[in-house]
Order: C-alpha cells, then sequence, then structure tokens
C-alpha cells in the first residue's frame, strides 16, 4: 500500500501543481511542484526535469526571473545527466 502511495504521488503532485498554476494559485501549484520532484526517485531524471521546469514557469508567470531562471537550470542539469547516462551506454 505504502509502495503504491509513494509510486502515485509525483504524478498526483504534478496534476494539483497544474490545476493550480491555470487557477492562477502560481506560489502554491510552485510549491506542489517542488513536493512532486522530491518524491521522485533520482533514476527518474526525465521526470524530475519536467517538474523542475514547470517550477519554473510558475516562477516566471509572477515576474521572479531569477527564481525561474533557476528552476529552467535544474531542469537542464537533470536532462544532462540524461543525455551522459546515454553516451556512457553507446
Amino acid at each position: 500500500q505504502d509502495s503504491r502511495w509513494q509510486m502515485l504521488e509525483p504524478q498526483l503532485q504534478e496534476d494539483l501543481g497544474d490545476v493550480l498554476q491555470l487557477t492562477g494559485q502560481h506560489e502554491q501549484a510552485w510549491t506542489a511542484y517542488h513536493q512532486a520532484v522530491a518524491s521522485i526517485p533520482a533514476g527518474e531524471r526525465i521526470h524530475r526535469a519536467r517538474r523542475h521546469h514547470k517550477a519554473g514557469k510558475t516562477r516566471e508567470l509572477q515576474h521572479l526571473y531569477d527564481e525561474a531562471a533557476h528552476s529552467y537550470q535544474q531542469a537542464e542539469a537533470a536532462l544532462g545527466e540524461v543525455l551522459t547516462a546515454i553516451d556512457r551506454a553507446a
């Protein structure tokens, strides 16, 4: 039961963030996206990158550009890890 919740939690937090974002509750959406990132296993880099990107978008809409850039950099870093892993496998 607990492991099933742990698997669902990132997606539920992301979905909550999406709803909050659509309703203009950007701060709460940012929190939900960060909670989603925190609950994603380290190996799920693409999923982590997507949530960081969404968190960045919330900051961008609030004109918090430095914070948005930081989130986008975190997303890029997560994707960089994926590309590095692909290069190693090749």
